[in-house]
C-alpha cells in the first residue's frame, strides 16, 4: 500500500464569486507563477526543463506533425452541415488514458465509483486498476457498459501518483438530484478510502464550476511537475463524479470543461513528463474516450513517418483501418448523443431538422461501417467482424421502423439501447487494434539479428 497524506479539500467559492483567470491558451514551457489551491499556499512556477516531455517521449518515441484534413464521408449536405457540431478529435499526440463510466448512449448513477470501492475493500485493487478492470468486464445487470481507451504506459512505473478527485452535486437548480457523489465526498466514505491507499497525494474539489475545475488540474500538473524527480514519469489522474456527457463534463454552474479541454491539460502534463489518467463517472460520456483512441492513433501515425521509405505499405493500411473505424465509431456515438440532450425537444418542429440531421447521421455511418467490415482492409478477427454485425441487425431493425427520425422519448432509448452495446463493442475493437499495430510497428522498428 502506498504511503499518502490526508486528502486536502478544495470547496469552491459560491457561484457568484468572480471566476478565476483562464488558463493561458498555448502554454508549455514557461507556466506563470500559479497558487495550488489544494494546500492554499503559493508556489513559485517550476524552471522548465530544456526538452519538455523528455523522459515521457523516452517511452512514446513519437515525432510532433498536423494532422492532416480530415477526408469528406459523403454524406449529403444537409448532413455535412450538422457535422460542424460534430467534430470529432483530431489526430494529434499525444497519449492519455480515459475509463468512462458509459458509453455515449447510456446514463450512470454511480455504478463506476461504487464497484471501484468494492474492489478497494475486498481486494485492496488500487483506483486506476479497478477501473480498468470494470471497463474491460461485462457489464452487470443493468447497469451501463463502462469502457476505456489502452492503456500506454506501465502504472507501476509511474512514480509519484497524484489524484484530482471532483465531485459536483450542487448544480444551479438541482441541488438534491446527486446525493451519491455528495456521499462519496465524506471523510470516511468507501471511495474516499480507497483514493488514500491508492494515491501518494489526493486533492479533493468539491461543487466547482468548469473554470474553477479547469484551474485545480492545471494547478496540480504544474505542483506534481515540482514535486517528481528528475528522470521520473509521474502519473494524475482526474476522477470526475457529477453531470457530464454532450460536451464534457459539467460544473455547477453548467458550463462544461469540454472534451478539447481535458485534450489540452493532457498534452500540457505529457509536456511537464506527467501522463494523465480520466476517469470520468457521469451520464453519455464515450466521446472522451474516441479523444484518446486518436491521440495513439497519431503517435503512431508519427511512428510510421519517421521509418519513412522503410515503412510497410500494410502498416499504413491497418492505420487507415484504425481511422475509419474509430470515425464511425465516434460519429455514431456523438449523434446520439446530441438527439438525447435535445430529447426535451423530440416533438418540437422546430428541432425535427437537427434532429432527423443526426439520426441521419447514425444511418451514414452504419452503412460506412458495414462496408468497411466487408472490404480487404479491416484489420478486424473474423469473430469480432460477425459480432459485430449481430449488434449491427438489431439497431438497423430499430432504425428501419422509425422513419426518418425518433419522435418521442420511447422511440429515442429503443435506438440508445442498441447504440450502446455496439459503440462499447466498436471501442474495444479499436483499442485491441492499436495494440495490434503498435506491437506491428515495434516490430519493424528492431535491426534484422
Amino acid at each position: 500500500m502506498k504511503t499518502h497524506t490526508e486528502p486536502e479539500r478544495t470547496t469552491a467559492p459560491a457561484a457568484e464569486a468572480a471566476p478565476p483567470a483562464p488558463v493561458p491558451q498555448g502554454l508549455r514551457l514557461a507556466p506563470p507563477p500559479f497558487q495550488l489551491k489544494a494546500s492554499g499556499t503559493a508556489t513559485a512556477s517550476p524552471a522548465p526543463r530544456p526538452e519538455p516531455g523528455r523522459y515521457f517521449h523516452a517511452h512514446f518515441p513519437i515525432q510532433r506533425q498536423e494532422a492532416p484534413a480530415e477526408a469528406a464521408i459523403g454524406l449529403d449536405p444537409e448532413t455535412e452541415a450538422m457535422l460542424a457540431a460534430l467534430t470529432g478529435p483530431d489526430l494529434t499526440p499525444p497519449a492519455f488514458e480515459v475509463i468512462a463510466a458509459t458509453t455515449q448512449a447510456q446514463n450512470s448513477a454511480g455504478e463506476l465509483t461504487d464497484r471501484i470501492a468494492q474492489l478497494w475493500r475486498r481486494q485492496r485493487i488500487q483506483v486506476d486498476a479497478a477501473a480498468r478492470m470494470v471497463a474491460e468486464g461485462d457489464p452487470r445487470r443493468g447497469a451501463p457498459h463502462a469502457t476505456q481507451s489502452n492503456s500506454a504506459l506501465d502504472p507501476e512505473a509511474l512514480q509519484p501518483q497524484w489524484v484530482v478527485y471532483i465531485g459536483a452535486w450542487n448544480y444551479r437548480g438541482r441541488s438534491s438530484d446527486l446525493e451519491d457523489v455528495r456521499q462519496h465526498l465524506r471523510r470516511g466514505s468507501p471511495i474516499q478510502q480507497a483514493l488514500r491507499g491508492s494515491y501518494d497525494r489526493v486533492i479533493n474539489v468539491v461543487n466547482p464550476t468548469a473554470d474553477q475545475m479547469g484551474t485545480q488540474i492545471f494547478d496540480a500538473i504544474l505542483a506534481l511537475h515540482a514535486a517528481s524527480s528528475e528522470g521520473q514519469v509521474a502519473e494524475l489522474t482526474v476522477y470526475f463524479e457529477g453531470h457530464g456527457g454532450a460536451d464534457g463534463i459539467a460544473g455547477v454552474d453548467w458550463s462544461d470543461l469540454t472534451f478539447e479541454d481535458m485534450r489540452t491539460y493532457a498534452r500540457l502534463a505529457r509536456d511537464f513528463d506527467i501522463h494523465m489518467t480520466y476517469i470520468l463517472d457521469t451520464c453519455n460520456i464515450g466521446s472522451m474516450v474516441n479523444f484518446a483512441q486518436a491521440e495513439e492513433t497519431s503517435d503512431l501515425a508519427a511512428q510510421l513517418e519517421g521509418q519513412g521509405a522503410a515503412a510497410d505499405p500494410a502498416l499504413q493500411q491497418h492505420l487507415e483501418s484504425i481511422r475509419t473505424l474509430g470515425q464511425q465509431t465516434f460519429l455514431i456515438g456523438r449523434a446520439i448523443n446530441l438527439i438525447y440532450s435535445w430529447r426535451g425537444s423530440l416533438g418540437d418542429s422546430r428541432q425535427h431538422d437537427r434532429i432527423r440531421s443526426c439520426y441521419q447521421i447514425i444511418t451514414e455511418a452504419l452503412q460506412q461501417l458495414r462496408t468497411h467490415l466487408q472490404s480487404d482492409e479491416v484489420y478486424l478477427s473474423g469473430e469480432a467482424i460477425d459480432h459485430i454485425e449481430t449488434l449491427i441487425e438489431p439497431l438497423q431493425a430499430v432504425i428501419d421502423g422509425l422513419g426518418d427520425r425518433p419522435r418521442n422519448r420511447g422511440e429515442m432509448n429503443r435506438l440508445r439501447r442498441r447504440i450502446a452495446p455496439l459503440v462499447d463493442f466498436l471501442n474495444d475493437s479499436v483499442n485491441q487494434s492499436l495494440r495490434f499495430l503498435r506491437r506491428r510497428i515495434q516490430a519493424a522498428d528492431q535491426p534484422p539479428a
